[in-house]
């Protein structure tokens, strides 16, 4: 492979702030969210405005109530038992929650119960604060994404060739990794089948007759299942999946009569981000490619492979949306999660 220009290695490396900017602000939305830690025991946490045991939230407000309830005894000697039991029961008029703690822990329990008394007074306060710094923050995050000032002039430097090139690299660099496993894969598939001329020598026994059997019922399609058949529909397909995220490349939209658009692509992203967190309830970061619709002006060649919009939806923001309301699906501006596009799409939005 030839080695990358100076360009090119300065696009390389916009790319990688941009990237490191965006996780940064996404760390800083992701701790604005949480807000300020007080005090832990087991899975309860403390916040400035809520206490959190597991699925369970419970805002702090006037008149919360916590209540330390032990019960049983245990014996020694010969007939040991042990039937003690501690509760913590925090509530208010809108909710509680009740946390089963060890009963030896009675002394952390009730300092852990006076610190959510200590804090609910100012709860109020540091719940406007949290909202606040929450919004704050994910304004910086989409400040952060639509700067790509330096990726840019990056790119003013180099042909689409190049850029592609490079895009390409960054993408695909695991491919040399992966091609290890596939040439093992393909000479295990190889011993086990036989040489063909083993196969050749020894003819197959004729098959054996069976009772004709009912047709089978076919089976329930699972969450994946269900992406690509919606996916198929839109043009797209999945191109990587992992425990953290989930990769999705989609064909271009034609677009009207001049071709594609930049809001074309910001539809088509919604529709697809749809199918991902809310029909097949995708819960971890998510991010789209299209690929194809453009033709090199110099030579009337199309150009399939060349990216023409990048999008990404990290963890959080998907499990904003409420993805089951249309009207609020409808009010979203898709062009948020938008990283790149080509400078050759219309500019509609």
């Amino acid at each position: 492979m030839a080695r990358m220009t100076d360009e090119e290695r300065a696009l390389r490396e916009a790319d990688k702030a941009y990237k490191r900017r965006v996780k940064d602000a996404e760390r800083a939305v992701a701790s604005a969210q949480e807000g300020t830690l007080i005090a832990s025991y087991g899975n309860a946490k403390l916040y400035a405005d809520r206490v959190v045991h597991g699925d369970d939230v419970l805002a702090l407000e006037p008149n919360t109530r916590t209540d330390v309830q032990a019960t049983g005894t245990k014996t020694t000697g010969k007939n040991v038992s042990d039937t003690r039991e501690l509760y913590l029961t925090v509530e208010n008029e809108h909710g509680g929650v009740t946390i089963k703690c060890k009963p030896d822990d009675g002394e952390h329990v009730r300092a852990f119960a006076q610190k959510i008394r200590v804090a609910e007074p100012g709860a109020a306060t540091a719940a406007t604060a949290r909202a606040k710094n929450t919004e704050a923050a994910a304004q910086k995050l989409r400040e952060v994404r639509a700067d790509r000032a330096e990726i840019e002039a990056a790119e003013r430097a180099l042909p689409t060739d190049a850029i592609e090139k490079v895009r390409r690299r960054q993408r695909y660099a695991w491919i040399k990794w992966a091609g290890g496993g596939l040439a093992a894969l393909i000479l295990i598939v190889t011993i086990a089948g036989g040489s063909s001329d083993e196969q050749a020598s020894t003819p197959p026994p004729p098959p054996a007759r069976e009772p004709a059997q009912p047709p089978p019922q076919a089976a329930p399609l699972s969450p994946r299942e269900k992406l690509e058949d919606t996916l198929a529909r839109l043009d797209a397909k999945i191109e990587s999946t992992s425990g953290r995220e989930i990769s999705i490349e989609a064909k271009t939209p034609q677009g009207g009569f001049d071709g594609a658009s930049t809001g074309d692509l910001n539809r088509k992203a919604g529709q697809i981000f749809k199918a991902i967190h809310g029909d097949a309830a995708y819960r971890r970061a998510s991010g789209i490619v299209f690929k194809g619709g453009l033709v090199d002006t110099r030579t009337g060649r199309n150009l399939p492979d060349v990216n023409t919009g990048i999008y990404e939806m990290n963890r959080a923001d998907a499990a904003a949306v409420d993805w089951a309301d249309e009207d609020r699906l409808f009010a979203i501006d898709w062009k948020n999660f938008r990283v790149f596009a080509h400078r050759a799409l219309k500019q509609d939005e």
